[in-house]
């Protein structure tokens, strides 16, 4: 079976949307075929104002779904520090996997979870660029197709049943754009 070097999810980034602090998002992605997973680059951007002395850490699972449970498989995990003002986004890229692990073709969930600081302190948001953001207005029939825990979390859980998910709305189609390379 091909092996592939890259993989990106989504078309065009075409809107923007905050992340809050300690929320964590889950998004489908589908692989055709093999690719190793070591890095893992989302494409972030924020609005005006000052822009500098920001932290980003994000913390990334590798879900299967079995049945209506989400299942961790891998992780990876990175920090990221703004220090430009003015530069109103780029790629965030992490390589520090749990584990080295070949991702199959087929329906992987990725959770993405957030811990965002600014000068000061404070806790802030981050902006993703999103490749679709679709507003169903109610639950999207069919399969679980991703979803946003409603409440604050500091770490990845293990597993995690789609039902304990909020489905509805436009963060049930949030796709952030992304690219694994091998």
């Amino acid at each position: 079976m091909p092996q592939l070097t890259f993989a990106i999810n989504g078309g065009l980034f075409n809107n923007a949307v905050s992340i809050p602090n300690a929320s964590l998002t889950f998004f489908t992605i589908m692989l055709t075929d093999s690719i190793s997973f070591k890095t893992f680059n989302i494409m972030w951007a924020h609005g005006g104002g000052n822009t500098s002395n920001k932290t980003y850490s994000l913390s990334v699972g590798l879900y299967s779904l079995t049945g209506s449970t989400l299942s961790i498989a891998n992780s990876i995990s990175g920090t990221f520090t703004h220090s430009v003002s003015g530069q109103r986004g780029g790629y965030m890229s992490i390589s520090d996997t749990s584990a080295n692990q070949n991702i199959t073709p087929g329906t992987w969930f990725f959770g993405l979870l957030f811990s965002t600081t600014h000068a000061g302190g404070a806790a802030g948001s981050l902006q993703l660029r999103l490749g679709l953001t679709a507003n169903p207005g109610n639950v999207f029939p069919g399969g679980f197709i991703g979803g946003a825990m409603t409440d604050s979390t500091g770490v990845l859980p293990s597993s995690l049943a789609t039902s304990n998910l909020n489905i509805t709305g436009a963060t049930a189609l949030r796709v952030p754009t992304i690219i694994l390379t091998a």
